[in-house]
């Protein structure tokens, strides 16, 4: 093949700048006010192009949550499956929150934007949160063979709450983060984890 035909090297598929370029939109605006026309003028498309690669915006919208999705419970698997204490589990809980704000927009999409779209990015979400206790729960226990399983799944259900809220007051920079600034909003973040981990009769 002629050199001035070669495609590049690692060239980005048009599929993924579909995706990046809406992750951009349903980043900042309601996922129903993001139209198809404005996601191809974002990338510089057609609409030709996007139906090549997705049957509507819902079905675009539905692959961004999943792929995140996918990829938070993953993590949260990874992780939670190497702590060895108390303190592993709480330091779990800081690097997820850090792995989600180095990925800003595509968290954003995942846990303020798309929260309550619809029933099947519910049920995908809860999909995706079940996963992430059951490893938090797992590694408690681990942690702590002495606690009851029913115990460490209410701890987990807790830390896994802590974690989503601060991630949304975070991610749309409500409040609460604004008052407090990054680092006593983290402070404070670690403050709870640790107090959910604290036994009642430990607590001041």
């Amino acid at each position: 093949m002629p050199e001035s035909r070669r495609r590049p090297a690692h060239r980005p598929s048009r599929r993924y700048q579909l995706i990046e370029g809406a992750v951009e939109l349903f980043a900042v605006k309601p996922p129903d006010l993001v139209t198809i026309a404005e996601i191809v003028r974002h990338v510089n498309m057609t609409p030709a192009a996007f139906y090549y690669h997705f049957s509507s915006r819902d079905e675009l919208f539905q692959e961004v949550v999943s792929s995140f999705g996918e990829s938070w419970a993953t993590h949260a698997e990874e992780w939670w499956g190497q702590a060895a204490s108390l303190q592993d589990v709480i330091d779990v809980c800081g690097h997820l929150l850090d792995d989600a704000i180095g990925r800003r927009a595509h968290a954003t999409v995942y846990f303020v934007t798309s929260k309550g779209v619809n029933v099947a990015i519910e049920v995908a979400r809860q999909a995706y949160t079940a996963r992430a206790v059951a490893a938090a729960t797992a590694a408690i226990v681990r942690a702590e063979p002495v606690r009851t399983p029913t115990s460490a799944a209410v701890d987990a259900v807790a830390l896994n709450t802590v974690l989503e809220s601060a991630l949304r007051a975070e991610l749309s920079l409500d409040s609460t983060y604004r008052t407090l600034g990054p680092r006593r909003f983290r402070d404070e973040f670690v403050a709870l984890c640790t107090r959910v981990l604290t036994p009642a009769d430990d607590r001041v």
